[in-house]
């Protein structure tokens, strides 16, 4: 009953080097007629290779939330505002969706439009590739020193993002979240259950946990496991387990039980 999210932090496909290289104006050499295209194709086509072989156990196509060029206001990846015009911009990942779609026939991908910081719609729009190119929108936002600034930018952009969803016939969603460490034992339902709950946000991820200093949902025996529980257990949230009973009901009633 869940859905997988994938973000790629693709390699710059132009030199070799990881997607924090901002070194050359990667994007243009990227689109067609670029440089570097047929190298950009050869990462699709392996993305493509995987991103087929995934099925369910009577061979149907399991739905992917894709996520790609996350976080492209930013400045610190190739694909970001500082290495790239919004038009080429646009033009990757218009490329970049009608291969998968179209010459790879990959039809179970839903495609996740995620920004980074802005404080207006026009900021948002700037690099919106059009309303064919996504179905869900979104933004990551974290959680740093200072509490009272993640509510507040946290409250104006979820704000603006239901607008703007609301106009364009999308879904919107909370891509990235979290408070490394957690160190607030009450966060979750003090922080961010507060503010998420004015919205329609139809998901909300919250990034890894790698190990025990570098985490964003606690585990057993963490400060605010307690608080995380009771944050799980209201009904203003749905997490898996509520999700696969409902997904297993739906299945039995589809077979005409």
């Amino acid at each position: 009953g869940g859905i997988n999210t994938f973000c790629w932090h693709m390699d710059n496909p132009a030199n070799g080097k990881t997607a924090w290289d901002t070194t050359m104006q990667t994007v243009k050499e990227l689109i067609p007629g670029g440089a570097h295209h047929q190298d950009y194709i050869n990462n699709l086509d392996k993305a493509a290779k995987y991103l087929e072989s995934l099925k369910g156990p009577e061979g149907e196509e399991i739905p992917i939330l894709y996520r790609p060029f996350h976080e492209l206001t930013g400045n610190w990846f190739w694909w970001c505002k500082n290495t790239s015009s919004a038009e080429d911009f646009k033009t990757l990942w218009r490329f970049t969706i009608d291969y998968l779609r179209n010459t790879k026939k990959l039809h179970n991908l839903l495609i996740v439009y995620s920004v980074a910081d802005f404080n207006t719609e026009a900021e948002f729009m700037d690099r919106y590739p059009g309303d064919d190119y996504a179905d869900f929108i979104g933004f990551d936002n974290y959680c740093y020193k200072s509490i009272k600034d993640y509510q507040w930018n946290l409250n104006l952009r979820l704000g603006l993002i239901d607008v703007i969803a609301a106009k364009h016939h999308k879904l919107a969603c909370l891509a990235e979240t979290g408070y490394e460490g957690i160190p607030a034992t009450d966060w979750w339902t003090n922080t961010l259950l507060p503010t998420l709950s004015k919205y329609k946000t139809s998901y909300v991820l919250l990034w890894r946990n790698a190990n025990t200093h570098h985490f964003y949902a606690p585990y057993p025996g963490q400060e605010s496991a307690g608080d995380f529980k009771q944050f799980s257990d209201t009904h203003q949230t749905m997490f898996q387990k509520r999700l696969t009973p409902l997904a297993v009901y739906g299945k039995y009633m589809n077979n005409g039980n």
